[in-house]
């Protein structure tokens, strides 16, 4: 009885609770126990295993363990119950998705936190009959926190299935290059250009991957990113732009460096956009790689053109995301090579205090 794992020998199809439902499961046992849980850690336990009446089975079962443990059992402990659940919970959601289908799971892996996006809706209907996921206002989302935690770690998209499905998707795009390139080519030997532009890329792809993007292309002198890619994320524009911020943070600092070693004056631009992007891939049979296509990848690179050198110029597409997130000021309406009329563009100065 002390056991969370139960044994019966005819298949039983459980449904998801209602909330009211899922917190009696909490509270009755741990009442019945004598070591009633904080409001706090039940909010806790239903965001980690949503309604399902087997992930929260595992998860009381844990958090009467480190009841004992903890008298004061509270907020301090969640990080240890969380990994508890997600360890006991592992082999049984790899169980879950290898009964799926490839589609099932791809529709999974692009699943956003903020729920779906543009999923085929019988799949998702299906899934909702798995209790993997539910509907909330209309929307689906993952049935628990622990399972969408799962999904992003060992079943993310790749570049290659997305590519497959010629797929278009809503990202934000990054260029970043270094200004003057052309000129520091004029004054420096092969060599030293090397030695003094390898730095700076690393810092570049370091940014992107500190925020979860991915470098799409590399230039002599820059890079292009996608978030959102190959997958989505509410935050995409977001975590673009903290990107974006970090490379002229880190890069002002390596140009101070560069200044007082060599007496090289350096920087960089770095411009973005959001929009949709169609995914594909270029090369022939020797050598192949993945990327996107579309006026998103345009004006970001306009952006990138446009901004002066140690700044970060973004389209009012992607300023649209992120307002409020960062202190910006706006550059007004500049004329873009390839666009027909001007286009709004800003500046970001910085992320505000809060982040919010």
């Amino acid at each position: 009885m002390g056991s969370h794992f139960f044994n019966v020998f005819e298949p039983i199809h459980l449904g998801l609770f209602s909330e009211d439902d899922a917190r009696q499961m909490i509270q009755r046992p741990s009442q019945a126990a004598g070591m009633r849980f904080s409001k706090s850690t039940e909010d806790f336990i239903l965001d980690l295993c949503g309604p399902h009446p087997f992930f929260l089975q595992v998860a009381c079962f844990h958090a009467f363990e480190l009841a004992r443990e903890y008298p004061r059992f509270g907020g301090q402990v969640h990080g240890q119950l969380e990994e508890r659940v997600q360890a006991d919970l592992e082999c049984h959601f790899e169980y879950f998705m290898k009964g799926l289908s490839e589609d099932e799971q791809r529709v999974l892996a692009r699943l956003p936190d903020a729920g779906q996006s543009e999923s085929p809706p019988e799949i998702l209907k299906e899934l909702e009959r798995k209790c993997l996921v539910r509907r909330c206002n209309g929307v689906y989302k993952f049935a628990s926190r622990a399972f969408a935690r799962f999904v992003r770690e060992y079943v993310g998209t790749t570049w290659a299935a997305a590519v497959a499905e010629g797929e278009r998707r809503m990202a934000t795009v990054l260029f970043a290059d270094v200004a003057g390139f052309t000129r520091m080519t004029e004054q420096h030997i092969p060599e030293q250009i090397l030695a003094i532009i390898k730095p700076a890329l690393q810092m570049f792809v370091d940014a992107v991957d500190r925020y979860g993007g991915s470098i799409a292309a590399f230039g002599g002198d820059g890079i292009m990113a996608l978030f959102g890619v190959p997958t989505e994320r509410p935050d995409d524009a977001v975590r673009a732009v903290r990107a974006a911020l970090e490379i002229q943070a880190n890069v002002a600092e390596y140009a101070r460096e560069l200044k007082q070693n060599k007496g090289v004056d350096f920087s960089a631009r770095v411009g973005l956009d959001t929009g949709v992007v169609v995914l594909g891939e270029i090369g022939g049979k020797q050598h192949t790689e993945f990327t996107a296509y579309g006026d998103a990848v345009n004006l970001a690179e306009r952006m990138e053109e446009l901004a002066e050198p140690g700044t970060v110029a973004i389209s009012d597409h992607t300023y649209q995301q992120v307002r409020g997130r960062f202190r910006t000021e706006s550059l007004g309406q500049l004329e873009v090579k390839g666009k027909a009329g001007a286009v709004k563009a800003h500046r970001v100065l910085g992320e505000t205090r809060n982040g919010h």
